[in-house]
Parts: structure tokens; sequence; C-alpha cells
């Protein structure tokens, strides 16, 4: 995804959750994948993976494994890696950090995209054969992420259709993994959490990185969309905001969990909210061009 989730909660409850979870996800990326995928075991798909765990009744089995990041010889409790659902978000994450880099090859973001693509590829070529196997729509998934080249060069889209490809890829992804841990009565709310998420994520994005993508001559769906941000489009920006928030925060009520409730609120919609507040803050104080970028 985008790299603004985070673990936002205090609670050490939820620090061990999380962290259970993470090094699962990094100990099945060692065992299924070469050791290099071990960095993709961040907190996009470690939350989504605490997502499932809330999401089935009887908690995956916990299991002790080897850090690779220290010497000491004593294991840590990390989430089964071998738990299928588990497995699926790892395998999620390399296409989708496939999909980035191809992106990034793209729009000819240098050579660190290239290598990481180069280094990679056998991993996400494998990722989506098992995907395949398992019954996703990884064609679908492709399709749906690469029309955001199109949608980019049309000159009328708004925000809302600037943010469809990742509202709906996420909302597809998050669906597919209701049905996959058995809770068919959480499809449709799962799809739309994660199109309500992959939504917020875009906009988060966006205001961010306003600033620097006018420095770079870069696109930037706010430049795109609403061009020179008088004190009226500024206004609708903060409107089309917070109508994200409050469909985001309708979404994830709508989701019945059995744990993680908590942290999960905290980190998925709280902290993400806080950051685009934070972004819309920090739009408002850039000085603006006299005509679109």
């Amino acid at each position: 995804m985008y790299g603004w989730l985070a673990l936002e909660s205090q609670s050490n409850v939820g620090k061990r959750a999380f962290a259970a979870a993470e090094c699962g996800l990094c100990a099945h990326y060692g065992a299924a994948f070469r050791t290099r995928t071990r960095m993709l075991a961040g907190a996009d798909p470690t939350l989504l993976v605490m997502v499932l765990d809330g999401l089935v009744e009887v908690a995956p089995d916990a299991v002790r494994v080897r850090c690779p990041l220290t010497f000491k010889i004593t294991k840590r409790r990390a989430m089964d890696p071998e738990w299928g659902p588990l497995a699926a978000v790892a395998e999620l994450q390399l296409v989708l950090a496939g999909e980035k880099l191809l992106d990034d090859k793209v729009d000819k973001d240098g050579w660190l995209s290239a290598m990481a693509s180069s280094m990679l590829e056998r991993d996400i070529l494998a990722a989506g054969e098992s995907l395949v196997a398992r019954g996703f729509p990884l064609e679908e998934l492709r399709l749906t992420l690469r029309r955001q080249g199109v949608v980019e060069a049309d000159t009328n889209a708004g925000l809302d259709a600037l943010a469809a490809p990742t509202g709906l890829a996420l909302g597809m992804i998050a669906g597919w993994l209701a049905e996959l841990v058995g809770r068919a009565e959480m499809v449709l709310p799962m799809r739309e959490l994660g199109e309500t998420l992959g939504r917020l994520l875009y906009m988060v994005d966006a205001l961010h990185d306003l600033r620097r993508d006018r420095s770079n001559g870069r696109f930037n769906p706010l430049d795109h969309a609403l061009g020179y941000l008088s004190p009226r489009r500024l206004a609708q920006l903060e409107a089309h905001v917070e109508r994200l928030v409050s469909r985001h925060e309708a979404a994830f009520a709508g989701v019945s969990l059995f744990r993680h409730r908590e942290v999960l609120e905290a980190s998925l919609v709280a902290g993400l909210v806080a950051k685009a507040r934070a972004g819309l803050v920090s739009v408002k104080s850039l000085p603006q061009p006299l005509l679109a970028t």
C-alpha cells in the first residue's frame, strides 16, 4: 500500500498481537520465498493479518520463530507462519509491491525501483501463481490497478475518479480475504472497508506529497483535479476529505470482529484520519501557484 499505516495503540496487548503477526509474516516470507522478501513484513500487511485474525472465532496457533535480525538463541512468539490467510496476505503484499515497482518503472522513477523490481521478480511471480491457485482473481486486480494511468490521463477526472482504482483494488482484496477465512456475511462489509481505506490512503498520500510533487514537477491528484487552490476549492477539498473520513469510520463500524477492535480502530481509522487532517493543514499553509501545475 502507501506506507501510511502504523501501529497506533499504546496497549501492551495490542503491541504483542501486532508483533506476533509481524513475526509470523516475516517467518513466512523467509520460509516460502527468498530472504530478501522479509523486508515486506511491514505495518500495512501486519494490520491486515490482524483484521483476519479478528474475523475468525478461533485464533490461529502461536508458535516460536527465530528472528534473523538478532543473534539471540531465544525464539520470538509469532502467529503461525503457515496459517493460510497470513500466507495469502504475504503473497498479496508481494503482488502489490510488484505493481508499485512497475508503476515506478513506467514513471521512470530511477534505478532503485528497477533494481528492486529485478531483485523481487521471481518471488512476485511465485506469489501470483500461489494466489491464482487459491482462487484469487489476480488478473482482475492487475487490470484495476493499471487503470490508474488511464484515469490520470483524463483531464476531467475528479478526486473520486482518481482514487477509484486504489479503492476498488483494496476492496476486492478485503472482500476476498473475508471469504477465505469463512466469513461470507462479512464479504460486503470488508469490501467496503477495503475501498474506503484505499481511497483515504490515496488522499493522505496526495495531501502530504503536494509540496514535493510541485517542487519536482510531478503529478499530484490535487493539482490535477482542483488546480489553483482558492479558498473555495480548499473548502471543497476539506469537505471531500471529511466525507471520506465519515464513510471510512462507518465501514469499520460495520465489520464484526472477535479480537483486536481497539488496536485496529486506532491504527486503521483514528491514526489515518489524523494523518489526513494533518495533511489538510499542511496544504493550507502552502503558497499556491497562479496556474495549475
